[in-house]
């Protein structure tokens, strides 16, 4: 038997690895659970201090604990505030409401509060806080996606990343197109990837076709929208993500916007080979649970994997075979 060791989060490995940190892939975030636990503070005594869910406080913890790439649901309220949160997570705290049903006062009272439920606003400048202090550059930089495109060559992602998962039937084009100023004016664009999905005729998106609207060239060309990065969100559960051809053709199609694919974890190995020889774009598979999904993911070639526990891989022992 053969043991390596390595940091998941920061693709490093020891001199006891069989692999090289290429081989390794980068674990992010997925809704800023499970962060790790916050020190001792001059009111707070305690030896520990669990760090809620969802909060400025997690993004925080991830950070200085090397953690960098968040992915982040965001849903929206009846009155057209955004919250970051996951539909179901909303719904387990708040005794099953939806957020289309709600304003943010009403959602407050049904207890979302202010600390686990953040306001998407918030959450974007508290990343571009962290991004700007550390001066971490480009998730993915434009000579190598120039380069890539050319060559059908696979980059990894190298800087912090922050990708937007935008929910819920009442998302307009004013909403969608405050978040691309927002972006921008913080200037985090380059490291802000807003996942769309390339929708089946009949099929309803988050009130909006998102890819239509920020990745046509009319909207490249008319200013109204930011150029801003996006990601191909694919789903395992729609026969048509499978065809990688038609995905090919919507990368084509979008190319100037599309930065980066977000397929399911759930796809076979050989998908996932098919891809990368096809689709020169980076990956963030979503979402694994344990050890041995990374190990399967690496075996699979995904440089990026999104976890619901992701400190579980930051330091961590896998015994290999050789």
């Amino acid at each position: 038997m053969t043991w390596f060791f390595f940091t998941a989060t920061t693709g490093k490995t020891s001199n006891h690895s069989i692999y090289s940190p290429n081989d390794i892939p980068l674990v992010c975030s997925h809704q800023l659970l499970n962060a790790p636990n916050s020190s001792p503070s001059l009111f707070n005594t305690a030896s520990n201090t669990e760090t809620p869910d969802g909060s400025l406080a997690a993004m925080r913890s991830f950070w200085t604990s090397g953690v960098r790439c968040f992915d982040i649901d965001v849903v929206t309220l009846k009155d057209g505030n955004l919250l970051a949160s996951h539909p179901s997570r909303l719904a387990k705290s708040t005794n099953g409401a939806k957020a289309e049903d709600h304003s943010l006062s009403s959602i407050r009272n049904q207890g979302a509060d202010p600390v686990e439920f953040p306001l998407l606003e918030d959450i974007l400048e508290e990343f571009s806080r962290l991004r700007q202090q550390a001066h971490e550059p480009p998730f993915y930089t434009s000579s190598d996606r120039k380069i890539g495109l050319r060559h059908a060559t696979n980059f990894p992602l190298q800087g912090a990343l922050l990708n937007l998962d935008l929910k819920g039937p009442h998302l307009t084009e004013e909403q969608l197109q405050k978040i691309t100023h927002q972006i921008t004016s913080m200037g985090i664009k380059e490291n802000v990837a807003i996942l769309v999905a390339a929708l089946l005729p009949g099929e309803k998106g988050p009130g909006i076709d998102i890819l239509r609207i920020l990745g046509s060239k009319q909207s490249l060309t008319s200013h109204r929208y930011p150029a801003v990065r996006l990601g191909l969100v694919l789903r395992d559960r729609v026969s048509e993500d499978l065809d990688v051809s038609r995905i090919k053709a919507i990368v084509e199609e979008y190319s100037s916007s599309l930065w980066l694919l977000a397929p399911s974890f759930k796809f076979s190995k050989d998908w996932f080979h098919q891809i990368q020889r096809t689709i020169p774009l980076p990956i963030t598979a979503w979402t694994i649970d344990s050890a041995e999904d990374l190990e399967i993911a690496r075996q699979a070639g995904i440089s990026t994997v999104i976890a619901n526990r992701p400190m579980d891989y930051h330091t961590m022992t896998t015994e290999m075979k050789a």
